[in-house]
C-alpha cells in the first residue's frame, strides 16, 4: 500500500490567526495544530500551563515525543518572563524517548514549525493552541 500524500498549507499572520489546512490524498481533513513559540509576552507560569495542557492533549506517543522535543528548548524562549533559569521540561525529562532519526519534514528541535501563540482554524473549526 503506498504512503498517503499529505499536504499542509499554513497561512500565518503574526498579529492574528494562523490558518492551517491539511489534505490527505487531496481530501481536506480536520486536524489539530500546535504552535510552539515562547516569544515576547509569555510569563513562565502561563507558559508552563500551556506546555502541560498541550502535552496532556497529545493523542499519540509520536506526537507527544515531538512536542516534548520542541518544548525542551522552544524558539523565543529567551523572552519568557520570570523563568529564572528553570529547566524547560524538568517534570517530563524522565519520560523522553530515546533519540532516533528525525522525520524528513523536520529540521532540529521542532524549529521547522511556524511559531506563535494564536488560535488556529482548521477547515472551519477553531482550536486553541
Amino acid at each position: 500500500m503506498p504512503e498517503p500524500n499529505v499536504e499542509v498549507v499554513v497561512v500565518r499572520d503574526p498579529s492574528a490567526q494562523t490558518w492551517v489546512s491539511v489534505y490527505v490524498d487531496g481530501v481536506a481533513t480536520d486536524g489539530r495544530s500546535v504552535v510552539i513559540d515562547a516569544g515576547h509576552g509569555w510569563e513562565w507560569e502561563d507558559w508552563r500551563d500551556f506546555r502541560d495542557a498541550t502535552l496532556a492533549e497529545a493523542s499519540s506517543p509520536a506526537c507527544r515525543a515531538e512536542l516534548i522535543d520542541a518544548f525542551d528548548d522552544p524558539p523565543g524562549g529567551e523572552y519568557v518572563l520570570g523563568r529564572d533559569r528553570a529547566h524547560w521540561l524538568r517534570r517530563y525529562r524522565s519520560r523522553r524517548p530515546a533519540p532516533g532519526p528525525l522525520p524528513a519534514h523536520r529540521t532540529t528541535r521542532g524549529r521547522a514549525h511556524p511559531a506563535h501563540r494564536h488560535r488556529h482554524r482548521h477547515r472551519g473549526a477553531e482550536v486553541s493552541a
